[in-house]
């Protein structure tokens, strides 16, 4: 049998996951799964089960990239179909297709989510614009792409392999930010004063274009010297995130701070997150939030022992979580990363979404804190930002039993998640050993 210790409801749920996720493809039957797959399913639960079963084929192998996108287009084809921008999105939206702005990524990605603006004001302050593309515009909540995306609850990725939450013609057609392809948004524009302070912000749901695509290797060059049309755009980008780095370090968040592209994205992220928290606290709108407990007594302990063992000198002057804040970060550049991640997931409780306000970001030390930038990866961002095209346009919302139940499932995967992450090494293992000879398109 599939499961040894599973009872036969548990069996049948299971199958029709297979069956139904595969319809139009393989139809298998659960008794074929491979051994080590059928424990890894057994421990992770049905809903893992859901999109890591139905990459299966009849003896075991891992679906070519064509069908494991097919089993997307078996389920999504029809709604698909119709899934585009329309005049009532329009005209629902700020026109913003004529701001300068700029994606910034791996030169090989595929799903551009967010996009960068900046110019200089008349006070010589910054006006950062922050543009998260505006998922929830493609399907509705409840809708059949939403449930799927919802049950996935985050795009899934092993060594040669991915598992998306929403279907390719979203995620990496309709809904990307192409250079002068037009896009809803999500739009923050940031005043930032010469000492990094947040002056003001504000949001809109907005159209937006992107007018240049450029690389993190690029962007390098730039900041190095290399001409460019961008180049004072992306100086100016680069004085921002130096000027908030040096603001939140100030202020106690001690976190790694990249610097150059990656930071400038890094920084951008963070600042939108920040500012969606403290907007959807001040409406008293429910939103998941994500929360990162600091540690206990005993854990700080063991921080400090592990800093006096790596010769980190113990600062003077704090204490408590403010102290384990500092010795973590300067632990990371003293010991071997895999040292590193071992302490932080012995010491630093695993982060968790509560739809509570007023629990912060241990790491960031903020007290409030969303996860929205990245909607066609993350459920919890894609709900988020579907909460704030809502509250934008003063229409309905999700209810508050809404957040709360998608609270829960997130939180339910997320204690699964590391059995999920081993059945994708399990899945790249059996291609390893021959049994599947496709080569995936990575996201």
């Amino acid at each position: 049998m599939f499961c040894d210790e599973a009872s036969s409801e548990q069996q049948k749920q299971f199958e029709a996951t297979i069956t139904n996720a595969l319809h139009g493809y393989t139809r298998i039957s659960v008794e074929k799964v491979s051994p080590q797959m059928s424990e890894l399913l057994r421990e992770t639960g049905g809903e893992s089960a859901h999109f890591l079963a139905s990459l299966s084929s009849k003896d075991g192998a891992i679906l070519s990239p064509s069908s494991a996108r097919g089993i997307f287009d078996a389920r999504f084809r029809p709604p698909v179909e119709g899934v585009g921008l329309s005049e009532p999105l329009f005209l629902k939206r700020r026109d913003m297709s004529q701001i300068f702005g700029m994606t910034i990524d791996q030169s090989n990605s595929r799903m551009l989510e967010d996009m960068v603006s900046i110019r200089k004001l008349p006070n010589d302050n910054y006006l950062l614009g922050v543009h998260i593309v505006d998922a929830s515009a493609y399907f509705p909540f409840g809708s059949l792409i939403d449930s799927v995306a919802r049950e996935r609850v985050r795009t899934m990725y092993g060594s040669r392999m991915v598992v998306p939450m929403v279907p390719e013609e979203i995620g990496l057609d309709k809904g990307t930010l192409q250079p002068h392809r037009s896009v809803p948004a999500i739009s923050l524009f940031a005043e930032i004063d010469s000492q990094g302070n947040v002056v003001d912000y504000r949001f809109h749901r907005s159209v937006v274009q992107s007018k240049r695509r450029l690389s993190y290797d690029r962007v390098e060059e730039m900041l190095n010297g290399a001409p460019g049309d961008e180049v004072r755009q992306i100086k100016w980008l680069s004085e921002v995130e130096g000027l908030l780095s040096s603001k939140w370090y100030n202020e106690g968040i001690k976190h790694e701070f990249l610097g150059g592209a990656r930071g400038i994205v890094a920084q951008s992220m963070i600042l939108f997150n920040r500012c969606t928290a403290d907007f959807l606290e001040e409406q008293s709108v429910p939103f998941p939030a994500k929360v990162e407990e600091a540690p206990d007594d005993d854990s700080i302990r063991k921080i400090i022992a592990a800093s006096h063992q790596a010769g980190v000198a113990i600062p003077g002057g704090l204490a408590g979580t403010d102290l384990a804040r500092s010795l973590l970060q300067s632990l990371r550049g003293n010991i071997d990363r895999g040292t590193y991640l071992r302490l932080l997931r012995e010491t630093v409780p695993r982060p968790y979404y509560d739809s509570s306000q007023g629990k912060g970001m241990f790491s960031l030390s903020v007290p409030g804190y969303a996860y929205a930038t990245s909607p066609f990866r993350d459920y919890a961002a894609l709900t988020t930002i579907r909460i704030m095209s809502a509250v934008l346009s003063d229409t309905r919302t999700l209810s508050d039993a809404q957040v709360q139940s998608i609270v829960n499932e997130m939180n339910q995967f997320s204690a699964r998640e590391d059995r999920v992450a081993q059945m994708l090494k399990h899945m790249d293992a059996i291609q390893d050993a021959g049994h599947a000879r496709r080569q995936y398109s990575l996201v």
